[in-house]
């Protein structure tokens, strides 16, 4: 399992959703987005996340678990990706 709590380069909009969700897509680790106290699965992030509310400067935490290609160290990778692509998706 691998965790990063990171601040928001700015607002999440729906292009930024469907980024996110190809980046996932491309891993078998479980990514789970937590934002204040709402915690989400990344495959259901395209229907709710309006409802989380990030705008620049939100605090996120990120964690990546089960990915088996190979065990363990693909949650690394998948962690980085997403989280790179979510700051440069949401920056302004």
């Amino acid at each position: 399992m691998y965790i990063e709590e990171f601040t928001a380069a700015g607002p999440l909009t729906e292009g930024a959703v469907e980024e996110l969700l190809s980046v996932a897509g491309r891993y078998t680790s479980a990514i789970t987005l937590t934002v204040a106290e709402r915690t989400v699965q990344l495959p259901v992030l395209g229907v709710c996340w309006t409802e989380l509310g990030i705008r620049a400067g939100t605090s996120i935490i990120v964690e990546a678990d089960r990915g088996y290609r190979p065990t363990d160290l693909e949650d690394g990778v998948a962690l980085r990706a997403f989280v790179t692509t979510f700051q440069r998706e949401t920056g302004s």
